[in-house]
């Protein structure tokens, strides 16, 4: 064999062994990854209370308490992290004069892929009436129901459809403790409501102002009722004294040029409960817009009297339950555990157009602001 031969031979020896390293590798990574099991989806969902501005509780910010430039600040907000589900208290459906269309700068902002549902404060009314909570989702929406369980409050479902299944979204704004022995019914009635949308074992999201502070009844009966405190899991919630990081609400808001964070109690909360074939495990939860925003004329200004969560949590199918047609469904069999009591009728109370217009009788006769 020559010398150019033997050279030949080699060559071919180097680019077999070359390709079968190769090959034998790329049969390695396929048998490694192909045991993985596929990534579980995810849901994303910010709660917030807007702060309306109705009663103009800061003398330095005029104009609904500088509500337009807030809402524009938040708007931006939203546009930039695209969350799944967005979950607003405060939100005035029917606008006084001078009042910006809150659905129009959202809508503006986050484009036509977001569905808007509102549920009127006090009543049983979707998508009509003057003063409640607003849901937006760019998820499927299933359904969506309004339950009143107190005067002046409601409970607003939204349920929809995720990769990973149906969850209950559940938009709360609450009275809490100032309703003293009645507390326990307030939140019973909103428990009962969660039972009974809860037969097909969906799991829930239940986040809001619930107007209460660690340790209340309120709090420890959703504790009881198998809900998870979510920031509790993610981050430091220590609220005494204020600008605590667990604080999310301040008592005497101060909207323009205050760097200070004035935040003394914690009332807003995201509690998270999985269901029967769908468990909801928590990724991440942070505060939303605690400090903050510079407007375009270089002011600071806070976007409410109160700090948001957002969160992100894993949708994972409990072994052995398939997906049908690329999703799970709900069950539809009883929940088992869950209180069922007879719970007296509330009746609900509308709030009129003109008691926002007069900027006085937005919550049953009270003219101050109910955080």
């Amino acid at each position: 064999m020559g010398p150019k031969s033997l050279r030949h031979h080699v060559a071919l020896v180097v680019f077999f062994g070359f390709g079968g390293l190769v090959a034998m590798i790329g049969v390695w990574l396929w048998y490694e990854t192909r045991s993985l099991p596929p990534s579980d989806p995810t849901i994303t969902v910010i709660d917030y209370n807007i702060f309306h501005g109705l009663y103009d509780e800061d003398p330095l910010a005029p104009d609904f308490d500088r509500f337009e430039d807030r809402l524009a600040l938040l708007a931006q907000e939203l546009a930039r992290l695209k969350p799944d589900v967005i979950v607003l208290q405060e939100f005035v459906n029917t606008p006084p004069k001078g009042y910006p269309d809150v659905r129009l700068v959202l809508r503006d902002a986050l484009g036509p892929e977001y569905e808007m549902v509102f549920g009127e404060s006090g009543t049983t009314r979707i998508d009509e009436g003057v003063l409640g909570r607003l849901t937006l989702t760019r998820l499927p929406i299933v359904s969506s129901a309004n339950r009143a369980i107190f005067q002046g409050r409601s409970a607003h479902r939204v349920t929809v459809q995720t990769k990973g299944g149906v969850i209950d979204i559940y938009n709360v704004h609450m009275e809490g403790p100032e309703l003293l022995d009645q507390q326990e019914l307030e939140i019973t009635r909103l428990l009962t409501f969660i039972d009974t949308t809860a037969r097909n074992q969906n799991p829930v999201i239940l986040t809001g102002d619930f107007n209460s502070r660690p340790g209340d009844a309120a709090l420890v009966k959703v504790n009881q009722y198998g809900f998870r405190d979510v920031a509790e899991e993610k981050y430091d919630v220590t609220c005494v004294r204020q600008g605590d990081p667990g604080c999310t609400r301040a008592t005497s808001p101060v909207i323009v040029n205050n760097p200070r964070n004035l935040t003394n109690m914690r009332i807003d909360y995201m509690f998270a409960r999985g269901g029967l074939d769908i468990d909801l495990r928590t990724v991440s939860a942070y505060p939303f817009l605690n400090g903050p925003k510079q407007t375009e004329g270089r002011e600071l200004l806070w976007m409410s009297d109160h700090i948001g969560i957002q969160a992100t949590f894993e949708i994972v199918r409990q072994p052995g339950i398939k997906p049908q047609n690329g999703v799970v469904v709900g069950l539809g069999s009883p929940v088992a555990g869950l209180s069922r009591r007879h719970v007296p009728r509330i009746e609900p109370i509308a709030i009129r157009a003109e008691d926002v217009e007069a900027l006085g009788e937005a919550f049953s006769g009270s003219v101050r602001h109910r955080s």
